[in-house]
């Protein structure tokens, strides 16, 4: 990379006080005012579903992550919902919806995946996380 190139980028980093990056791209194709909003990008304000063989759980985007060989997706869902995935552990797919019920991502899995629960008695809701693996080690 070239010093000037170099520069231009860390020029461009360091011109970003809330350390959000993105690409000239993209940034070119995202409503400007909605960048500016910093509600619309908490994580609260999205909603994920997993559909498993022999249920649905769905419920309040809490993390995720991603690394080379899995996805680990975690909601905040209601206890009921989260009790019928004792037995569950093949997630055909999932979907994650915006506030506004535009959707961020869908994806079909037909994989075996690992099911964590961890119930809140007070609150009467579970955090169900989620990790998938990559497609080639499914």
């Amino acid at each position: 990379m070239s010093m000037k190139k170099l520069d231009t980028e860390f020029e461009r980093t360091l011109s970003n006080p809330d350390n959000f990056i993105m690409s000239d791209s993209l940034d070119g194709m995202i409503d400007p005012d909605v960048l500016e909003d910093p509600d619309v990008w908490d994580v609260g304000n999205f909603t994920c579903y997993f559909f498993f063989n022999g249920a649905t759980v769905g419920g309040t985007l809490r993390s995720f992550s991603v690394k080379p060989k899995q996805r680990k997706v975690s909601i905040v869902a209601n206890d009921d919902a989260a009790i019928c995935l004792i037995n569950e552990n093949r997630l055909k797919s999932f979907t994650c919806k915006s506030r506004s019920g535009d959707i961020v991502s869908t994806q079909d899995i037909e994989a075996i995946v690992e099911v964590d629960v961890q119930f809140d008695d007070d609150q009467q809701t579970a955090i169900v996380m989620v990790t998938i693996p990559s497609k080639k080690d499914n």
